[in-house]
Protein backbone atom coordinates (compact mmCIF):
# COMPACT_ATOMS: atom_id res chain seq x y z
CA UNK A 1 0.00 0.00 0.00
CA UNK A 2 1.26 3.81 0.50
CA UNK A 3 4.40 4.85 1.64
CA UNK A 4 2.02 7.31 3.41
CA UNK A 5 -1.39 7.72 4.60
CA UNK A 6 -2.35 11.07 6.53
CA UNK A 7 -5.86 11.44 7.87
CA UNK A 8 -7.33 15.78 7.76
CA UNK A 9 -10.36 16.51 10.13
CA UNK A 10 -11.91 19.93 9.50
CA UNK A 11 -13.88 21.16 12.23
CA UNK A 12 -17.55 23.19 11.78
CA UNK A 13 -17.08 26.91 12.96
CA UNK A 14 -19.85 29.70 12.65
CA UNK A 15 -20.38 29.81 8.57
CA UNK A 16 -20.32 25.69 8.01
CA UNK A 17 -21.72 23.17 10.62
CA UNK A 18 -20.23 19.87 9.69
CA UNK A 19 -17.05 17.65 10.63
CA UNK A 20 -15.22 17.35 6.73
CA UNK A 21 -12.48 14.93 6.26
CA UNK A 22 -10.23 13.58 4.23
CA UNK A 23 -7.31 11.30 3.34
CA UNK A 24 -3.71 12.09 1.61
CA UNK A 25 -2.14 9.50 -0.24
CA UNK A 26 1.61 10.05 -0.94
CA UNK A 27 5.13 9.22 -1.51
CA UNK A 28 7.74 9.83 1.16
CA UNK A 29 9.57 11.44 -1.63
CA UNK A 30 7.87 13.49 -3.89
CA UNK A 31 8.60 13.65 -7.41
CA UNK A 32 10.04 16.69 -9.26
CA UNK A 33 7.28 19.68 -9.17
CA UNK A 34 7.63 19.93 -13.18
CA UNK A 35 4.58 19.95 -16.08
CA UNK A 36 4.32 15.94 -15.37
CA UNK A 37 3.80 15.66 -11.94
CA UNK A 38 -0.21 15.77 -10.66
CA UNK A 39 -2.50 16.16 -7.68
CA UNK A 40 -5.61 14.36 -7.76
CA UNK A 41 -8.33 14.88 -5.86
CA UNK A 42 -10.93 11.93 -5.61
CA UNK A 43 -15.11 12.00 -4.68
CA UNK A 44 -16.39 9.12 -3.85
CA UNK A 45 -19.84 7.43 -4.73
CA UNK A 46 -23.16 7.33 -2.59
CA UNK A 47 -22.94 4.49 0.23
CA UNK A 48 -19.25 4.20 0.35
CA UNK A 49 -16.58 5.60 2.24
CA UNK A 50 -13.42 7.59 0.89
CA UNK A 51 -11.68 4.71 1.37
CA UNK A 52 -13.09 3.06 -1.28
CA UNK A 53 -10.57 4.62 -3.53
CA UNK A 54 -7.20 3.12 -1.38
CA UNK A 55 -7.08 -0.09 -3.93
CA UNK A 56 -7.08 2.20 -7.34
CA UNK A 57 -5.11 4.74 -5.88
CA UNK A 58 -2.57 1.91 -4.63
CA UNK A 59 -2.53 0.62 -8.46
CA UNK A 60 -2.14 3.87 -9.51
CA UNK A 61 1.02 5.04 -7.06
CA UNK A 62 2.87 1.88 -8.32
CA UNK A 63 1.75 2.78 -11.93
CA UNK A 64 2.97 6.35 -11.22
CA UNK A 65 6.43 5.03 -9.98
CA UNK A 66 7.42 2.93 -13.28
CA UNK A 67 10.28 4.94 -14.75
CA UNK A 68 8.54 4.96 -17.78
CA UNK A 69 5.43 6.33 -16.55
CA UNK A 70 5.01 9.96 -18.24
CA UNK A 71 3.49 11.46 -15.50
CA UNK A 72 3.67 11.42 -12.21
CA UNK A 73 1.59 11.47 -8.81
CA UNK A 74 2.61 13.97 -6.25
CA UNK A 75 -0.74 12.93 -3.94
CA UNK A 76 -3.94 11.83 -4.01
CA UNK A 77 -6.69 13.71 -1.72
CA UNK A 78 -10.19 11.73 -1.13
CA UNK A 79 -12.39 14.00 0.54
CA UNK A 80 -15.55 12.68 1.72
CA UNK A 81 -19.30 13.29 1.82
CA UNK A 82 -20.12 14.60 5.34
CA UNK A 83 -23.24 12.01 5.65
CA UNK A 84 -20.98 8.88 4.70
CA UNK A 85 -17.81 7.06 6.87
CA UNK A 86 -15.82 8.26 9.65
CA UNK A 87 -17.37 11.88 8.83
CA UNK A 88 -21.37 10.51 9.52
CA UNK A 89 -19.94 9.60 13.06
CA UNK A 90 -18.46 12.79 13.70
CA UNK A 91 -21.98 14.20 12.19
CA UNK A 92 -24.22 12.08 13.86
CA UNK A 93 -26.14 14.85 15.75
CA UNK A 94 -26.25 16.91 12.95
CA UNK A 95 -27.87 14.37 10.42
CA UNK A 96 -30.56 12.69 13.20
CA UNK A 97 -31.78 16.22 13.82
CA UNK A 98 -35.03 16.08 11.84
CA UNK A 99 -34.38 19.29 9.80
CA UNK A 100 -31.24 18.07 8.62
CA UNK A 101 -32.06 14.14 7.99
CA UNK A 102 -31.90 13.19 4.30
CA UNK A 103 -31.92 16.29 3.06
CA UNK A 104 -28.26 16.41 1.86
CA UNK A 105 -27.40 16.48 -1.73
CA UNK A 106 -24.46 16.27 -4.64
CA UNK A 107 -24.45 20.09 -4.63
CA UNK A 108 -24.22 20.11 -0.89
CA UNK A 109 -20.96 17.44 -1.35
CA UNK A 110 -19.88 19.97 -3.72
CA UNK A 111 -19.74 22.37 -1.20
CA UNK A 112 -18.00 20.44 1.15
CA UNK A 113 -15.27 19.97 -0.90
CA UNK A 114 -14.92 23.66 -2.38
CA UNK A 115 -14.65 24.36 1.96
CA UNK A 116 -11.72 21.88 2.21
CA UNK A 117 -9.70 22.90 -0.21
CA UNK A 118 -10.19 26.56 -0.21
CA UNK A 119 -10.33 27.17 4.15
CA UNK A 120 -9.46 23.96 5.69
CA UNK A 121 -5.97 21.65 5.76
CA UNK A 122 -5.33 21.09 1.49
CA UNK A 123 -5.15 25.33 1.78
CA UNK A 124 -3.32 25.92 4.95
CA UNK A 125 -0.27 23.55 3.07
CA UNK A 126 -0.30 25.74 0.51
CA UNK A 127 -0.26 22.71 -2.13
CA UNK A 128 1.78 23.86 -5.71
CA UNK A 129 1.47 22.02 -8.81
CA UNK A 130 -1.42 20.71 -11.14
CA UNK A 131 -4.85 19.73 -9.76
CA UNK A 132 -6.57 16.84 -11.33
CA UNK A 133 -10.20 16.11 -10.54
CA UNK A 134 -11.88 12.25 -10.77
CA UNK A 135 -15.46 11.52 -9.30
CA UNK A 136 -17.30 8.45 -9.64
CA UNK A 137 -21.01 8.48 -9.76
CA UNK A 138 -22.29 11.22 -6.92
CA UNK A 139 -18.49 12.36 -6.58
CA UNK A 140 -18.68 12.79 -10.86
CA UNK A 141 -21.65 14.86 -9.93
CA UNK A 142 -20.49 16.24 -6.99
CA UNK A 143 -17.15 17.61 -8.94
CA UNK A 144 -19.41 19.68 -10.99
CA UNK A 145 -20.84 22.04 -8.32
CA UNK A 146 -17.54 22.34 -6.83
CA UNK A 147 -15.96 23.68 -10.17
CA UNK A 148 -17.99 26.70 -10.50
CA UNK A 149 -17.88 27.61 -6.64
CA UNK A 150 -16.04 30.86 -5.52
CA UNK A 151 -13.08 31.53 -5.32
CA UNK A 152 -12.70 29.45 -8.08
CA UNK A 153 -10.19 26.40 -8.09
CA UNK A 154 -7.93 25.63 -10.86
CA UNK A 155 -7.92 22.29 -12.40
CA UNK A 156 -5.77 20.81 -15.29
CA UNK A 157 -8.16 17.58 -16.38
CA UNK A 158 -11.51 16.57 -14.60
CA UNK A 159 -12.16 12.84 -14.83
CA UNK A 160 -15.78 11.57 -14.32
CA UNK A 161 -16.48 7.95 -14.24
CA UNK A 162 -20.45 6.88 -14.73
CA UNK A 163 -22.06 10.10 -13.67
CA UNK A 164 -24.95 9.91 -12.08
CA UNK A 165 -27.13 12.68 -14.05
CA UNK A 166 -29.41 12.91 -16.42
CA UNK A 167 -29.58 15.69 -19.41
CA UNK A 168 -32.56 15.99 -21.98
CA UNK A 169 -36.47 15.54 -21.67
CA UNK A 170 -36.15 11.69 -23.16
CA UNK A 171 -33.87 10.76 -20.48
CA UNK A 172 -35.30 11.92 -17.61
CA UNK A 173 -38.14 9.58 -17.39
CA UNK A 174 -35.64 6.41 -16.85
CA UNK A 175 -33.92 8.46 -14.98
CA UNK A 176 -36.68 9.12 -12.48
CA UNK A 177 -37.51 5.15 -12.45
CA UNK A 178 -34.14 4.69 -11.67
CA UNK A 179 -34.17 6.92 -9.12
CA UNK A 180 -37.33 5.12 -7.44
CA UNK A 181 -35.20 2.16 -7.54
CA UNK A 182 -32.44 3.25 -5.96
CA UNK A 183 -34.63 5.09 -3.13
CA UNK A 184 -36.72 1.66 -2.41
CA UNK A 185 -33.29 -0.37 -2.43
CA UNK A 186 -31.62 2.01 0.21
CA UNK A 187 -34.75 1.53 2.22
CA UNK A 188 -34.67 -1.92 2.21
CA UNK A 189 -31.36 -2.38 2.96
CA UNK A 190 -30.28 -4.41 5.73
CA UNK A 191 -28.36 -2.09 8.01
CA UNK A 192 -27.25 -4.35 11.46
CA UNK A 193 -24.97 -7.17 11.73
CA UNK A 194 -23.72 -9.36 14.99
CA UNK A 195 -19.72 -8.71 13.77
CA UNK A 196 -17.74 -7.58 11.21
CA UNK A 197 -17.18 -11.07 9.80
CA UNK A 198 -21.18 -11.54 9.73
CA UNK A 199 -20.95 -8.50 7.58
CA UNK A 200 -18.17 -9.74 5.63
CA UNK A 201 -20.45 -12.90 5.12
CA UNK A 202 -23.02 -10.82 3.56
CA UNK A 203 -21.06 -8.68 1.47
CA UNK A 204 -18.97 -11.36 0.00
CA UNK A 205 -21.89 -11.90 -2.97
CA UNK A 206 -21.22 -8.04 -3.81
CA UNK A 207 -18.42 -9.51 -6.02
CA UNK A 208 -16.49 -6.31 -4.63
CA UNK A 209 -12.24 -6.39 -5.29
CA UNK A 210 -11.51 -7.76 -1.94
CA UNK A 211 -9.47 -4.98 -1.01
CA UNK A 212 -12.35 -2.49 -1.44
CA UNK A 213 -14.49 -5.55 0.72
CA UNK A 214 -11.96 -4.91 3.86
CA UNK A 215 -11.71 -1.20 3.16
CA UNK A 216 -16.21 -0.93 3.73
CA UNK A 217 -15.87 -3.71 6.89
CA UNK A 218 -13.01 -0.91 8.39
CA UNK A 219 -14.69 2.14 7.11
CA UNK A 220 -18.47 2.10 5.74
CA UNK A 221 -19.13 0.06 8.79
CA UNK A 222 -19.49 1.70 12.66
CA UNK A 223 -20.18 -0.01 15.97
CA UNK A 224 -24.01 -0.50 17.25
CA UNK A 225 -24.93 -0.73 20.13
CA UNK A 226 -28.59 -0.34 21.67
CA UNK A 227 -31.21 -1.83 24.16
CA UNK A 228 -34.51 -2.35 23.31
CA UNK A 229 -36.23 -2.88 26.82
CA UNK A 230 -34.83 -3.92 30.21
CA UNK A 231 -34.17 -7.64 29.84
CA UNK A 232 -33.52 -7.40 25.69
CA UNK A 233 -30.22 -5.44 24.24
CA UNK A 234 -28.31 -6.07 20.95
CA UNK A 235 -24.86 -5.29 19.83
CA UNK A 236 -22.73 -5.37 16.91
CA UNK A 237 -22.40 -2.96 13.21
CA UNK A 238 -24.43 -0.85 11.02
CA UNK A 239 -23.65 1.08 8.20
CA UNK A 240 -21.90 3.95 8.81
CA UNK A 241 -24.04 6.19 5.87
CA UNK A 242 -27.65 4.87 7.30
CA UNK A 243 -30.48 4.27 5.03
CA UNK A 244 -32.31 7.39 5.48
CA UNK A 245 -29.03 9.23 4.44
CA UNK A 246 -28.56 7.34 1.30
CA UNK A 247 -32.32 7.12 0.49
CA UNK A 248 -31.87 11.03 1.22
CA UNK A 249 -28.82 11.45 -2.06
CA UNK A 250 -31.14 9.61 -4.55
CA UNK A 251 -33.97 11.69 -3.59
CA UNK A 252 -32.05 14.76 -4.93
CA UNK A 253 -32.92 15.51 -7.76
CA UNK A 254 -31.84 19.05 -8.46
CA UNK A 255 -28.63 17.64 -8.32
CA UNK A 256 -28.47 15.14 -11.31
CA UNK A 257 -30.31 17.67 -13.41
CA UNK A 258 -28.78 21.22 -12.63
CA UNK A 259 -24.97 19.40 -12.62
CA UNK A 260 -25.82 19.07 -16.49
CA UNK A 261 -25.46 22.37 -17.60
CA UNK A 262 -22.73 23.28 -15.42
CA UNK A 263 -20.83 20.61 -16.90
CA UNK A 264 -21.67 21.58 -20.48
CA UNK A 265 -20.00 24.77 -19.46
CA UNK A 266 -17.18 22.87 -17.82
CA UNK A 267 -16.35 21.31 -21.17
CA UNK A 268 -16.01 24.75 -22.77
CA UNK A 269 -13.42 25.92 -20.08
CA UNK A 270 -10.64 22.95 -20.12
CA UNK A 271 -10.60 18.90 -20.59
CA UNK A 272 -13.18 16.89 -19.03
CA UNK A 273 -12.79 12.91 -19.52
CA UNK A 274 -15.50 10.41 -19.55
CA UNK A 275 -15.35 6.86 -18.34
CA UNK A 276 -18.03 4.35 -18.38
CA UNK A 277 -18.91 0.93 -17.98
CA UNK A 278 -20.11 -1.05 -20.76
CA UNK A 279 -22.92 -2.70 -18.54
CA UNK A 280 -25.47 -0.38 -17.74
CA UNK A 281 -26.75 -1.76 -14.84
CA UNK A 282 -27.15 1.19 -12.48
CA UNK A 283 -27.77 4.58 -14.79
CA UNK A 284 -30.16 3.92 -17.22
CA UNK A 285 -28.37 3.51 -20.98
CA UNK A 286 -31.01 6.70 -22.51
CA UNK A 287 -29.42 8.24 -19.82
CA UNK A 288 -26.03 8.25 -20.40
CA UNK A 289 -26.94 8.21 -24.10
CA UNK A 290 -28.53 11.80 -23.68
CA UNK A 291 -25.58 12.79 -21.97
CA UNK A 292 -23.01 12.14 -24.40
CA UNK A 293 -25.29 12.75 -27.36
CA UNK A 294 -22.77 15.14 -29.01
CA UNK A 295 -25.54 18.16 -29.19
CA UNK A 296 -25.88 17.28 -25.60
CA UNK A 297 -23.29 20.08 -25.22
CA UNK A 298 -21.23 18.03 -23.48
CA UNK A 299 -18.16 18.52 -25.55
CA UNK A 300 -15.81 15.26 -23.77
CA UNK A 301 -11.79 15.64 -24.56
CA UNK A 302 -12.61 11.67 -24.52
CA UNK A 303 -14.77 9.20 -23.50
CA UNK A 304 -14.30 5.69 -23.11
CA UNK A 305 -16.06 2.14 -21.96
CA UNK A 306 -14.62 -0.39 -20.05
CA UNK A 307 -15.72 -3.39 -20.85
CA UNK A 308 -17.41 -6.15 -19.06
CA UNK A 309 -18.42 -3.95 -16.01
CA UNK A 310 -21.12 -1.77 -14.88
CA UNK A 311 -21.52 1.07 -12.41
CA UNK A 312 -19.09 0.18 -9.57
CA UNK A 313 -15.99 0.35 -11.21
CA UNK A 314 -13.80 1.56 -8.23
CA UNK A 315 -15.13 -1.41 -6.15
CA UNK A 316 -14.89 -4.44 -8.85
CA UNK A 317 -12.39 -3.47 -11.24
CA UNK A 318 -9.98 -0.56 -9.15
CA UNK A 319 -6.67 -2.22 -10.98
CA UNK A 320 -8.13 -1.41 -14.23
CA UNK A 321 -9.61 1.60 -13.83
CA UNK A 322 -6.27 2.82 -12.62
CA UNK A 323 -4.57 2.02 -15.66
CA UNK A 324 -7.43 3.61 -17.71
CA UNK A 325 -7.17 6.48 -15.61
CA UNK A 326 -3.34 6.67 -15.57
CA UNK A 327 -4.09 6.45 -19.58
CA UNK A 328 -6.03 9.53 -19.45
CA UNK A 329 -3.56 11.41 -17.34
CA UNK A 330 -0.95 10.47 -19.66
CA UNK A 331 -2.67 11.60 -22.83
CA UNK A 332 -3.48 14.89 -21.01
CA UNK A 333 0.07 15.90 -19.76
CA UNK A 334 2.04 14.27 -23.52
CA UNK A 335 -0.65 15.03 -26.04
CA UNK A 336 -0.24 13.79 -29.41
CA UNK A 337 1.23 15.53 -31.72
CA UNK A 338 -1.85 16.57 -34.23
CA UNK A 339 -0.37 15.58 -38.16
Amino acid sequence: MFPRVDSFVHPPDDTYPLFITAKRYSEPQYPPLDNCSLTLICLHSTSFPKEVWEPTLDSLFRISRDSRSPVQIREAWVIECPNHGSSAVLNEDYFCHPAHSGRFGCRKYGLAVHRFLTSGPFSQLKHPGSLALVGHSLGAVASCFLRVLEPRLKFRLHIIIEPAMTAGSGSAIHFLEFRRRAVVGAYERRDVWPSREEARVAFKRSGWDSRVLDSFLEFGLRDHSGRRDARMSYSGVTLACTRDEEAGMYKDIDGPLDSVPLLKSICKEGPVHAIFGEIADFIPVQTREALCDPTSGCKFASFSIMKDIGHIIPQVAPDRLAHEIQRILSIQVHPKPKL
